[in-house]
């Protein structure tokens, strides 16, 4: 997939310059909203493509748990919000296969005395903790979902940048806002359309979508999905 080249500064400029307000304290709220507009998009659903990541780390023997965030105590995956099913020990490529807290307690509430090749894990407590405890070093590989973290500068967001117009069209709609510009339903809307396309599904989202309107005083009722205002 290819690299979004559109940075949050880069945003920031574009929609400065589309509301006329290029001073530093409007660009630097325009930047908290491009941080909270790209927050909101990634919430929509868990499993976009172009959040998933790969990774490897290495059990230690006779240690069950280890700690999600943290490189030298775990794995050290800052951004990871959920493993995508299996793990896989890459010396034969045996599966360990995701369970329940309650499956795993009932199977291996008392590790101090086995210890195997893992054959399941579960993730707690920002923890993933294995059953049966690791015999031996075993590298382990991953895939996971990453969550949101918040763009600096010279950071852009994960989507294809087919979707940059939907992130600028819902910031720009919420300056509009601020200013009492009643485009800015307009806007919503189109931002509100974009995020359906995004995800491709009409029915579903579209009441946990509509639940975020602008806050000010000049939103419109939104009977219909205004076609994309794209930039």
């Amino acid at each position: 997939m290819a690299t979004n080249a559109l940075t949050l500064d880069l945003a920031a400029g574009i929609i400065a310059s589309r509301i006329h307000d290029n001073t530093t304290p409007t660009k630097t709220i325009i930047k908290t909203e491009l941080n909270d507009k790209a927050k909101m998009i990634y919430s929509k659903r868990p499993d976009w493509e172009w959040v998933e990541g790969t990774g490897q780390f290495s059990t230690q023997a006779n240690v069950f748990e280890y700690d999600l965030d943290n490189t030298a105590t775990g794995i050290g995956v800052s951004d990871l919000r959920r493993f995508m099913g299996n793990l896989r020990i890459e010396a034969n490529s045996q599966e360990i296969e995701p369970v329940t807290l309650e499956e795993y307690q009932g199977r291996f509430l008392d590790q101090d005395n086995e210890t195997a090749l893992p054959r399941v894990y579960v993730t707690w407590n920002d923890k993933v903790i294995f059953g049966p405890s690791p015999d031996a070093i075993y590298v382990i590989d991953y895939r996971y979902y990453k969550q949101f973290s918040t763009l600096g500068d010279a950071d852009a967001p994960l989507w294809p940048e087919d979707y940059n117009w939907i992130w600028l069209v819902g910031v720009e709609g919420q300056m509009m806002d601020y200013n009492d510009d009643e485009r800015a339903a307009r806007k919503w809307g189109s931002f509100l359309g974009g995020i359906r396309e995004m995800v491709g599904d009409t029915e579903t989202l579209d009441e946990n979508i509509r639940c975020e309107p602008f806050s000010g005083k000049n939103m419109l009722p939104l009977e219909r999905h205004f076609p994309p205002d794209r930039f």
